[in-house]
């Protein structure tokens, strides 16, 4: 893999390729798995070449093993695709690059970790570091944002089901930070010890 200068990157999770009860579960607007399926597919292969998605977790589903293969999918992709190893991903042959990775959101956010589970699960622990902001995945509609005071962490879920269904960009990310943090302390997602408000 190379970087370009002006390579973009996109950020989603839980596409949940091939899981027929997703759309129940999570009330998708979807009507059957195929166009479900479909429209995330095609989200991807809409992002030019030389840019970067980066998936953070549970991409695929053991259902769909007979009916696409994950190298198919990436296969397709104009842009480079990296999916950080989510729960559903340990048994699904998805290839996942790692668990977990530091990254910087332009100049303005330069502790940034990507990680499937959000800092109040203890799979998280691992990789989470006070201080920092994490993108993750994991709780698909439950919050967009949760400040986690007890870790000093501001989780960002970039989930498809609360980005409307598409690739969050960088700049999206960068845009909604700096709007929690312009938000009175009250209207917060705040919790000491992992409830969510």
């Amino acid at each position: 893999m190379y970087l370009v200068y002006n390579m973009r990157r996109w950020f989603t999770a839980d596409f949940h390729i091939g899981m027929t009860d997703i759309i129940k579960y999570e009330n998708r607007p979807f009507s059957d798995i195929k166009s479900h399926d479909g429209h995330l597919i095609n989200i991807c292969k809409a992002i030019p070449k030389d840019d970067v998605i980066i998936h953070v977790g549970d991409l695929y589903s053991m259902e769909a093993r007979n009916i696409l293969k994950p190298l198919d999918f990436v296969a397709g992709l104009d842009a480079v695709f990296v999916n950080i190893r989510g729960n559903h991903d340990l048994n699904n042959n998805v290839k996942s690059l790692c668990d977990s990775m530091q990254i910087h959101l332009g100049k303005r956010f330069p502790s940034v970790i990507c990680g499937h589970y959000p800092s109040y699960d203890r799979r998280a622990l691992r990789y989470i570091k006070p201080g920092y902001i994490l993108l993750c995945g994991h709780v698909h509609g439950r919050w967009k944002h949760f400040l986690d005071t007890e870790k000093q962490i501001l989780n960002i879920n970039v989930g498809v089901d609360v980005w409307d269904y598409r690739l969050a960009s960088e700049d999206d990310l960068v845009r909604y930070i700096i709007s929690i943090i312009q938000l009175p302390k009250d209207k917060v997602n705040i919790s000491k010890n992992g409830d969510i408000r």
